[in-house]
This record gives C-alpha cells, structure tokens and sequence, in this order.
C-alpha cells in the first residue's frame, strides 16, 4: 500500500478522526471506501452516452414495429 499526503486545517481533521473513531473505524479507512468508490463511479459523459444508447435502440425498435403494423403498401 502506498502513501500518500494530504494537506486539510487542523481542527477539520480532528474532528475528523473524532468521528471516525465514534463509528469505529479510522479517517484513513474512510478515505479508502470514499477512493475505491470515486474510482468505481462513471464519468457524467459516459452515463449520458450510455443512456443515449439505450434510448436510441428503443427508438429504433419501436419504429420497427409500428412498421410492421402500419404496412403502407398491404
């Protein structure tokens, strides 16, 4: 594991570990669970693409079955 430093006002990280230590657990654990899930999210313009995708696919299928229901030429 590696080190790393950060720099925060001192009563802020008192109150910190304060709190850390009421729940239990430790500042640096904290940190670690709020890293591993800041890494884990998806950027806003990946989420939009990803929804853009999904909506035009049902777009699309539903075109292709009115379509087949509406045939101009039956």
């Amino acid at each position: 594991m590696k080190n790393i430093t950060f720099n925060a006002d001192e009563p802020l990280i008192r109150k910190a570990r304060e709190k850390a230590a009421k729940e239990n657990t430790t500042l640096n654990n904290h940190f670690r669970e709020w890293l591993e899930s800041y890494v884990a999210r998806k950027s806003p313009v990946s989420e939009y693409r990803e929804i853009m995708k999904k909506t035009w696919v049902r777009i699309v299928r539903q075109k292709i079955f009115q379509l087949q229901i509406i045939d101009p030429f039956a």
